[in-house]
């Protein structure tokens, strides 16, 4: 009974995973376009030309400030672990220039 569900319903069988026009399209950018650097950071070729997603970026951001605004108790935890991490050394300043 199994074997003859599987073979009816076959796409349900299988595991893996197929990817969008867009996502195919992304694979090659990053496979051709981007490199990890010596020192771990990564960093793509000139030629490389990635998607602006400024404005998919802001948004969580815009979420994150409007949280910090009214909820103090998770502002708090927030700096404190934000101070924690600069107190590390895990943060870089980016170079104005590279901005």
């Amino acid at each position: 009974m199994s074997k003859m569900y599987t073979l009816d319903f076959n796409e349900c069988a299988t595991k893996e995973i197929s990817l969008s026009f867009e996502d195919r399209k992304f694979q090659t950018i990053v496979q051709e376009g981007i490199y990890q650097r010596n020192d771990g950071h990564y960093e793509k070729n000139n030629d490389a030309e990635l998607p602006n997603n400024k404005e998919l970026a802001l948004s969580p951001l815009m979420k994150l400030k409007q949280r910090l605004k009214s909820d103090t108790q998770y502002r708090k935890n927030y700096v404190d672990f934000m101070q924690d991490n600069i107190k590390n050394g895990f943060p870089e300043k980016v170079p104005k220039e590279e901005v």
